[in-house]
């Protein structure tokens, strides 16, 4: 239905918060309905901004879809197949609240006549389609004050609500709620045409005698045209009709004359031509089904009106369900037949892109795009100014085409139901259901959970919670933590004076919304507390939390035996089982993975160790004290040799063979000038031992050898870290020694590519460079020397000139070490020096770097005598103002 308005002013661009009367003024309909307007924007605005497109109050969620349980008995198909429950409630859409006062059928909603049973089987969407409808004292004969004797006042708008099924596929069709739905979205979609208006542009005349204008709006009446699309379609296809009077002309169909059914008998035809019915005119016959299912009415033109008949042009008749229909049936309305006038001749095509001539000057054009029946654009035209009230594109000075300004519609997605062609059944509830703000209280977990303690010991951290409403702490919440399974007992955190321990425990939260409590394990099984929300009325809310812990018991920890054979067939699954295990053995018998060797041991001496325990895998743990050694020679897969307080005193070789060596916080003495260690591995590993070996002047032999692999196909990989080694030459590595020497105490030299005829001379250097420079070294491995105190470091030039492949290293890198002695030599094919300090202080000192990519950066030298000497290929930031250190390239 259609008011009797001046215009339509609300406009949410402008961002208007109310309309304010002054006094002494005309008061105005449309500033009324302004402020009506801006409240319900205000409204369902902030009501979608807090719930979102869609959503019902948890407490009085409506519009739930229950399938009908069809009776078996009664009628073929059975009574109530094919329909279903829509539950009472509330729900929300866009912000417009939706109220269903009582359950109701499908078929039975008050808002969508006519709505019959489902037939199909397949796959549907449940779906709401929400709509304001205007309502007059035609359609609530109680907005009509009858003291007034008959004349009516204002309108209404009611919400129209409205539960519709899509098709959307057969039964096999797998879907859900959250998936984008081609045809919903066709189904939901608005139409894309627009319209623009105007006032017929002035035409000067060609009489000079006539001043009179053709232009503009030349009616005499202040006006509220309405044009309304008729038939839905694209431009080609759609039709429209047009009211000078908002279409709000309009009177009650009676009934019909039985002998011609081309007299119409209605309420009152009006009191006049103006506002009422007069031959000529072409009125709709419509009624509220018409109105709710969206559909047009029929359109006919009148010959007369007299009394309480109007008499219809059967020949005019234009019946969109029926185009050849010749007379109408008042039958065919059944919900409040109603009858109103429209001005335009007939239905009007829109196909046209030029200006459609309306009356006095007033003209539309339609843009191409999609038209639905009932969409309405209003165009107020004033005598005053002459013209029309419609905007202007200031930019071309051109009127804007817009958009339909009603009906708007608004929908959101129920339910996903299957259909077998009898019964329902709901695969997806789509509804989304929200708690009131005062309930937004949460509970949730902060810390504790998982720990592990001795039985009847308390754990280390105490449980936590939190609660909140929405991001701010709550104080004051009631908190019961419960031991659920595993006994033990809750004491608070923190520890109060006086407080007794027990099962359950209240705790009230702090002002950081945080409540916590103290857990001693029980003695034995599955260990589990809970903590609660408590209302005011200590009644439990929210879901609990959920706190479990371990009992450290050596029955429930793994062993792992896969790094020690002298098991057997004992049990030892578990850390209790190996400890009952090794108690049940004595000291002369079968031992555990170490062996100790030294007074109390197992073994008094290395030697023995070595020659009684045969296994391929040896630890040696060696107690406190010296253990002097003849001279050992062992070979086995690994070996290990750990201690504290422990020395091993050498009075000759120390030769250990093997896949892996690690030696760990032992010491080692040399008790004669020639006594050495060599040590053969594919991994070297020696952290935190001593190595003395002094007065050692003229001895060329290492004090430590690490001995390649290289001849077994392998290359030797060591990992040399927080050692200390005093002797004349410290250590020293043969060809194909890789890995790491950091943060070592050297006292004495180290030599790289070592062999028994060592030498570093100027003929053998120039040698080398020559061989550099021609790319004849084979280059392999790498070294980091890094954060050492060395004496110095001497690369052997017959290490690498005398090795078959003519061996240097691939890349070396010699980082913030400190170097006390003099003459240094480095040579790799990426060499790389940096912060590194020497610090000989009087003898003239010469450190070689040799290499096809050299890199020296942030050197320090002492001495002014100390000269780099350096070749390479393509140097890198061998700037001389990056050392505080003589360079000189060769």
């Amino acid at each position: 239905m259609a008011g009797d308005y001046s215009r339509r002013t609300f406009n949410a661009e402008k961002h208007y918060s109310s309309v304010l009367m002054q006094q002494g003024r005309v008061q105005l309909d449309a500033d009324w309905n302004e402020q009506a307007e801006i409240e319900t924007y205000r409204r369902e605005t902030g009501t979608a901004d807090i719930i979102g497109n869609s959503g019902a109050p948890m407490h009085n969620a409506g519009f739930k879809v229950e399938p009908f349980v069809a009776s078996p008995f009664i009628g073929s198909p059975p009574e109530g197949a094919g329909n279903f429950y829509i539950t009472a409630g509330h729900y929300y859409v866009d912000g417009i609240l939706c109220e269903n006062e009582h359950p109701i059928l499908f078929t039975e909603q008050i808002d969508l006549p006519a709505t019959l049973p489902v037939h199909a089987t397949g796959t549907y969407l449940a779906y709401l389609d929400v709509w304001a409808r205007e309502i007059t004292s035609l359609e609530d004969p109680q907005i009509r004050e009858v003291a007034l004797g008959g004349p009516d006042t204002t309108t209404r708008k009611k919400t129209i609500w409205q539960v519709k099924l899509l098709r959307l596929g057969n039964n096999t069709l797998v879907t859900n709620c959250m998936q984008d739905l081609p045809v919903w979205n066709t189904a939901i979609a608005s139409g894309t045409g627009k319209l623009s208006a105007q006032a017929e542009e002035n035409v000067p005349s060609q009489n000079p005698c006539n001043f009179i204008s053709t232009g503009g709006y030349t009616g005499l009446e202040n006006q509220l045209y309405r044009v309304e699309i008729h038939r839905a379609g694209d431009r080609n296809n759609a039709t429209c009709k047009w009211s000078r009077d908002n279409g709000s002309v309009i009177t009650k169909w009676e009934d019909q004359d039985v002998n011609d059914k081309n007299n119409l008998i209605v309420s009152n035809i009006g009191p006049d031509e103006i506002l009422g019915f007069a031959g000529g005119q072409w009125i709709e016959l419509t009624d509220d089904t018409h109105e709710l299912l969206g559909k047009p009415g029929i359109l006919v033109r009148l010959i007369k009106a007299e009394g309480q008949v109007l008499t219809i042009d059967a020949s005019t008749i234009k019946d969109p369900d029926n185009p050849t229909a010749t007379s109408v049936d008042i039958h065919n309305f059944p919900a409040n037949p109603k009858i109103r006038r429209w001005d335009s001749a007939g239905e009007l095509s829109l196909n046209s892109a030029a200006w459609i001539n309306l009356e006095d000057g007033v003209q539309v054009q339609f843009s191409a795009g999609t038209y639905k029946t009932g969409d309405f654009w209003n165009i107020p035209a004033r005598t005053f100014i002459g013209d029309i009230d419609w905007p202007i594109d200031q930019s071309t000075n051109t009127r804007i085409f817009q958009l339909p300004q009603g009906i708007q519609h608004h929908y959101c997605k129920l339910a996903i139901l299957k259909f077998d062609g009898i019964h329902f059944t709901v695969e997806s509830d789509c509804r989304k259901i929200f708690p009131p703000i005062t309930e937004l209280t949460s509970l949730f977990y902060v810390s504790g959970d998982g720990q592990e303690a001795m039985p009847g010991f308390k754990l280390p951290n105490p449980l936590k919670v939190g609660v909140t409403n929405g991001q701010w702490p709550v104080k004051g919440a009631t908190i019961e933590f419960k031991i659920e399974t595993g006994g033990g007992s809750l004491w608070p955190s923190p520890d109060e004076t006086g407080a007794t321990a027990s099962l359950v425990k209240l705790v009230t939260t702090n002002e950081d919304g945080i409540a916590a409590c103290t857990w001693a394990l029980g003695s034995s099984g599955a260990q589990r507390v809970t903590a609660t929300l408590h209302n005011a009325s200590n009644a439990p809310v929210h879901l609990p939390v959920i706190f479990t812990a371990n009992l450290s018991l050596a029955s429930k920890i793994l062993y792992d035996d896969t790094s020690c054979q002298n098991w057997g067939n004992e049990p030892h699954g578990t850390v209790a089982e190996a400890i009952t295990s090794l108690c049940k053995r004595s000291n002369t018998t079968r031992r555990g993975c170490s062996v100790t060797v030294g007074r109390g041991g197992q073994f008094e001496l290395l030697e023995e160790a070595f020659k009684n325990v045969q296994e391929e895998d040896i630890c040696i743990c060696l107690l406190p004290g010296e253990h002097p050694t003849d001279g050992i020679r062992a070979q086995r897969k690994t070996i290990k040799i750990t201690g504290c307080g422990a020395t091993i005193v050498l009075k000759s070789e120390f030769r250990l063979d093997a896949e892996k060596i690690t030696l760990g916080n032992i010491g080692f003495q040399a008790a004669a000038k020639n006594a050495h260690i060599i040590l053969m591995a594919n991994e070297v590993d020696g952290n935190n031992c001593t190595f003395i070996r002094a007065n050692d002047d003229n001895e060329k032999t290492p004090f430590v050898l690490i001995l390649s692999t290289k001849e077994k196909g392998t290359d030797t990989h060591l990992y040399w870290n927080a050692n200390t080694i005093t002797a004349r030459i410290a250590l020293a590595l043969t060809n194909g020694v890789n890995g790491s020497i950091i943060n070592n105490t050297i006292n004495g030299a180290v030599i790289l590519q070592y062999t028994p005829d060592y030498v570093w001379a100027t003929e053998e250097e120039r040698e080398i460079i020559k061989m550099l420079t021609e790319n004849k070294l084979t280059h392999t491995g790498s070294l980091h020397i890094h954060g050492n105190s060395i004496d110095n470091v001497l690369t052997n030039a017959f290490g690498i000139l005398k090795s078959a492949e003519k061996l240097s290293y691939k890349s070396l890198i010699v980082s913030e070490n400190v170097f006390k002695g003099v003459n240094n030599s480095f040579v790799a094919h990426v060499l790389t020096g940096v912060n590194n300090h020497f610090i000989e202080p009087v003898i003239k000192n010469t450190i070689a770097f040799l290499g096809i990519q050299v890199t020296l950066m942030g050197n320090v030298a002492v001495n002014d005598n100390t000269v780099i000497q350096t070749s390479f290929g393509k140097p890198m930031g061998v700037n001389p103002n990056f050392n505080l250190v003589n360079i000189q390239v060769l």
